[in-house]
């Protein structure tokens, strides 16, 4: 669900230690979680967190970051189909009589309840009453 860069633009400083980062991560999915939970149930809907198909989006995104982050051309083509082959991992994690529709938005701070409030706000996709969103 969600994935910190893992390479930082050696202008941005030190990269922040795994374990600070995992945390920061942690407190970022519970937010998210609760946070649609909670919406959705003000509007008497179920809502369940597929964690499969969430790890599935952690690696790819991973190959998308790095892809966006390098200059080596050989190594772009291996990581474009790195991430095409990702894509059909995403539909065969994905339950069936469902559907995948995701974008990926990067923050550049790390405060839990600022990100769900401009996630919530952006994509309305919690809106839909369909019980299977």
């Amino acid at each position: 669900l969600f994935h910190p860069m893992t390479q930082l633009p050696s202008h941005l400083g030190p990269k922040l230690p795994e374990v600070r980062v995992d945390g920061i991560c942690d407190k970022i999915v519970e937010e998210i979680t609760a946070g649609y939970s909670n919406l959705r149930h003000g509007m008497s809907l179920r809502t369940t967190f597929n964690k499969k198909l969430g790890l599935v989006l952690q690696k790819g995104l991973s190959q998308m970051e790095e892809l966006k982050l390098t200059d080596d051309s050989e190594r772009i083509e291996k990581l474009h189909n790195k991430v095409a082959y990702w894509k059909g991992q995403i539909v065969a994690a994905t339950p069936g009589g469902y559907t995948f529709r995701g974008t990926p938005i990067s923050f550049s701070y790390t405060d839990e309840k600022r990100i769900f409030k401009y996630i919530s706000k952006a994509f309305d996709f919690h809106m839909e009453r369909h019980e299977g969103v």
